[in-house]
């Protein structure tokens, strides 16, 4: 059995609305012209697990979750907080928090998965990485993405700039 599951957090900064995914899809006007002060931050996320039940028992399968962060550079730089605590706060609510796989050479112990303080830390980590290298582009506006699946050695926060 294979479950998809997809949601959006907008993170609003000193304002509070939600925004769907079809609102951000289908705007006319770019996607960071606020007619407030305080632009926006999107985080949304993408998950994808599966289970596989045989003789009366359920285990994980492979999963994947993956936060694209969308803002303006220097909103992302001033809320690099409360995004960090956001996803972070959002993972580990997660099914699948206590099944990512760390390398054997970094746990030679009996135990194979991370504990929650690797995983936080790996998140905290990638995504000062991300947001620290936007203040090298050009940019004023950016996007980021993190991918989080089953082993932490391939965790990755990304700056790609500006998608549409």
């Amino acid at each position: 059995m294979k479950t998809k599951y997809s949601i959006i957090v907008a993170l609003i900064v000193a304002t509070s609305s939600l925004v769907s995914i079809n609102e951000i899809a289908n705007q006319q006007q770019p996607l960071f012209a606020q007619p407030s002060s305080s632009p926006t931050i999107h985080i949304i996320k993408d998950g994808t697990n599966s289970y596989a039940i045989s003789s009366g028992s359920a285990r994980v399968g492979t999963f994947d979750t993956s936060y694209t962060i969308l803002g303006s550079v220097d909103s992302l730089k001033s809320s690099m907080d409360l995004i960090r605590s956001t996803i972070i706060q959002d993972f580990e609510s997660s099914p699948t928090i206590g099944y990512v796989k760390v390398p054997t050479a970094v746990s030679p112990s009996a135990n194979p998965f991370a504990d929650i303080a690797t995983l936080n830390q790996t998140i905290t980590s990638e995504i000062n990485k991300a947001i620290e290298s936007t203040e090298r582009s050009n940019l004023t506006d950016t996007t980021i993405k993190c991918n989080f699946g089953m082993e932490l050695s391939e965790w990755k926060c990304i700056n790609y700039g500006l998608l549409r």
